[in-house]
């Protein structure tokens, strides 16, 4: 299973918004 670093930066951004 691969994960998208770009994808957890702009989660974790969009959560800490």
């Amino acid at each position: 299973m691969w994960i998208d670093y770009e994808m957890i930066m702009n989660c974790l951004m969009n959560i800490r918004k």
